[in-house]
């Protein structure tokens, strides 16, 4: 079985970019890191992920961080939409966690490529390319695709395919081997290379959504554990533009956050730091715009 929290990493980062999914392979969290295989993410995303991994910017990108403490992606761009960022921008083009991973993203036209580096040793441990559906000009392209090459041998090890499913939510097939894996995707409301997918294990018909304005509220279980994953934004979404800086879920449904991911973007709508904390420990990952200049 494929770990969601690396899958979330690749979704939710590639298409943040980012992982997002969410991750790195310890922990199954849902953003996404390089290594962890978040459990929701992907990204690209999704996580997951998910649409092409974003590239971690640099937290200092422009501007003076906003959030509630949490800290949220964005894209920067002038377009608002109702509940969710601001309009499309550029994508990130790199995305390093503070303990080690680190996602390259160079994204094409009609999809692109990422490479991951887990143990920021230099030396790429996977490389994956993706092709996105077309975008209308006004919100990121959905992922639709996803190669994942470990070891970066021009193999695939693992074939992502995303298809549209009931209540707004995404099905997330992950192919190996001869093994088949069904998840589930929830597309974020944040611009980027591509739509983030926040990835939940179970398929999409074990879940139902709660919206406000459009944009996720919670989602939650429809059956033991009941799993619920909350949403927060800053500001009220049916009012106007309100990034999101905060992802809240309880794995097993006792009542408990077991992991939470925050999100914080710059003046411009651009996200700069996604932060993981989970049983595990935490980390928190910068996000670069301006690779190559």
């Amino acid at each position: 079985m494929v770990r969601p929290m690396r899958l979330a990493s690749v979704a939710f980062l590639s298409s943040f970019a980012a992982t997002a999914c969410g991750g790195a392979a310890p922990s199954q969290d849902a953003t996404a890191r390089g290594t962890k295989g978040a459990g929701d993410a992907a990204a690209g995303a999704g996580s997951p992920a998910a649409a092409p991994p974003p590239a971690p910017a640099d937290a200092a990108a422009s501007g003076s961080a906003r959030g509630d403490g949490g800290d949220a992606q964005a894209t920067s761009g002038d377009t608002a939409q109702a509940g969710g960022a601001p309009g499309p921008s550029a994508p990130p083009c790199e995305v390093r966690w503070d303990d080690g991973p680190r996602i390259r993203l160079q994204p094409t036209d009609q999809g692109g490529s990422f490479f991951l580096d887990r143990d920021g040793d230099g030396t790429n441990d996977t490389c994956a390319t993706f092709k996105r559906a077309p975008g209308d000009g006004t919100a990121p392209a959905a992922i639709t695709y996803l190669r994942l090459d470990e070891g970066c041998d021009r193999s695939a090890e693992r074939i992502v395919r995303v298809r549209p499913a009931a209540g707004g939510l995404a099905r997330v097939t992950v192919e190996s081997d001869d093994q088949v894996q069904t998840l589930a995707g929830l597309p974020l409301p944040v611009h980027l290379a591509a739509t983030p997918y926040y990835l939940l294990d179970r398929t999409p018909a074990a879940y139902t959504v709660t919206r406000t304005c459009d944009v996720p509220a919670r989602v939650a279980a429809k059956a033991p554990p009941r799993r619920s994953v909350t949403f927060v934004y800053d500001g009220d979404p049916c009012k106007g533009p309100s990034p999101l800086v905060r992802i809240e879920d309880d794995r097993d449904g006792d009542g408990e956050v077991d992991t939470t991911l925050r999100f914080e973007w710059d003046d411009t709508g651009r996200i700069t730091t996604v932060a993981r904390a989970d049983r595990n420990g935490a980390a928190t990952a910068r996000v670069r715009y301006d690779c190559g200049r």
